[in-house]
């Protein structure tokens, strides 16, 4: 048995049938169309489905003796993570446009290796088209965080 991704199957299974009972809560639109309620119960439903074979999975298999050490790889998801929770707080505090832009930087840079220019430009270019699209042709409000 895997304790960590037993571990980690009833944390995801736990969030889903949350988050799922959260979202019976919203509104819904016709029985013909998908609307805001519909999305987070299937999203919900995929993750408590799949954390269920995870939970299953790490009951069936042996654990080996292995290094713990960690591959290239899984330390890029872990700090992919970090930076991906980090930016949800700061989104709250600081607010979108200054946030995202950020997090765009460190994410073209961590994984694009291109010159500082270039990565500003990019994370500036999409921050502003989202912000746009969002803000203007959505109608999203986007009034929270300290900044812009």
């Amino acid at each position: 048995m895997k304790k960590g991704e037993a571990f980690l199957g009833i944390i995801f299974v736990s969030f889903s049938a949350l988050f799922g009972a959260l979202g019976y809560g919203l509104y819904q639109s016709g029985r013909s169309s998908v609307g805001a309620s519909q999305w987070p119960i299937i999203v919900c439903t995929i993750i408590f489905f799949g954390s269920i074979v995870v939970i299953v999975n790490a009951f069936r298999v042996k654990e080996s003796k292995s290094n713990l050490q960690l591959s290239h790889e899984e330390k890029r998801v872990f700090i992919s993570i970090f930076l991906l929770i980090m930016y949800f707080i700061s989104v709250v505090f600081i607010g979108f446009f200054v946030s995202s832009l950020a997090m765009l930087y460190t994410f073209i840079y961590y994984f694009g290796k291109f010159k500082w220019y270039v990565n500003f430009v990019f994370s500036l270019a999409i921050t502003s088209i989202t912000y746009f699209v969002f803000s203007y042709l959505l109608k999203v409000s986007f009034q929270f965080g300290v900044l812009f």
